[in-house]
């Protein structure tokens, strides 16, 4: 991956978990790779267009 993908802090305060939010696009193929080992959670935002998409796009691979 050549260029760093941005990363936004999110929540950490009134007893909240923090967590990461990545902004990109084409990300999907490498998010095994961008969302480390401790993630336990993925929400992928997304235009209506992937929708169509087989459920086995959505399969973590890890590098």
């Amino acid at each position: 991956m050549s260029e760093a993908v941005p990363r936004i802090q999110v929540g950490g305060s009134a007893g909240s978990t923090p967590y990461e939010a990545l902004v990109g696009s084409q990300l999907l193929g490498k998010l095994g790779v961008l969302i480390g080992e401790r993630a336990r959670r993925v929400t992928v935002a997304h235009p209506q267009a992937l929708a169509a998409r087989p459920k086995t796009s959505l399969e973590l691979k890890r590098a």
